[in-house]
C-alpha cells in the first residue's frame, strides 16, 4: 500500500513539474521513486530472510522430533541403535534472470554463472522445472 501512494505522488509531482516547469518537483518525483525502490528491496529481502529462517526453524524441529522419538525407543528397547544419517536436502541449480531450476550436471548450466538452492527454496521463489533435465524425478530420488 505505502509503495502505491509513493508511486501515485511520484507521479503527480512529475507530471505537475514538468507543466509548470519546476525542477524542484521533479527532483522530489525521483526521491519518491527511490524511496518506493528501497520500501520494494527491503520487503522482498525481510520476505525471503523470513522464508529461509522458518524452513531452519522446521528443520530444527523436525530433527529434535526425530531425536525425542529416538531417545524413547533406546528407553524403551534398551538397545543403542545407531544414529541414522541426516540426508542432505535436494541441491538445483538456478540462473540469473531466469525462472527455471535445473540439475547441477543440465547443459543449460554449463559454464554459466549459477547459484545453487534447495529444491524447497526454488520452488517456494516461483522457480519451475527445467524441460530438458527433469530435476524433480532426481529429487525424489534423493529424499
Amino acid at each position: 500500500m505505502l509503495v502505491l501512494i509513493l508511486i501515485v505522488l511520484s507521479m503527480a509531482s512529475l507530471v505537475t513539474g514538468v507543466v509548470i516547469d519546476e525542477m524542484v518537483l521533479v527532483d522530489i518525483a525521483f526521491g519518491l521513486s527511490v524511496v518506493g525502490l528501497a520500501v520494494v528491496v527491503f520487503g522482498w529481502w525481510r520476505r525471503r530472510r523470513s522464508a529461509r529462517s522458518a524452513d531452519a526453524a522446521e528443520s530444527a524441529e523436525s530433527v529434535e522430533s526425530v531425536e525425542s522419538a529416538e531417545s524413547v525407543e533406546s528407553e524403551v528397547d534398551d538397545e543403542v541403535e545407531p544414529e541414522p544419517e541426516v540426508e542432505e536436502p535436494a541441491l538445483v541449480v538456478v540462473l540469473p534472470g531466469r525462472r527455471r531450476y535445473h540439475t547441477p550436471e543440465c547443459e543449460k548450466v554449463a559454464e554459466v554463472e549459477s547459484e545453487e538452492l534447495t529444491l524447497d527454496e526454488a520452488r517456494d521463489e516461483g522457480f519451475s522445472a527445467c524441460s530438458l533435465c527433469h530435476p524433480e524425478p532426481v529429487a525424489a530420488l534423493s529424499v
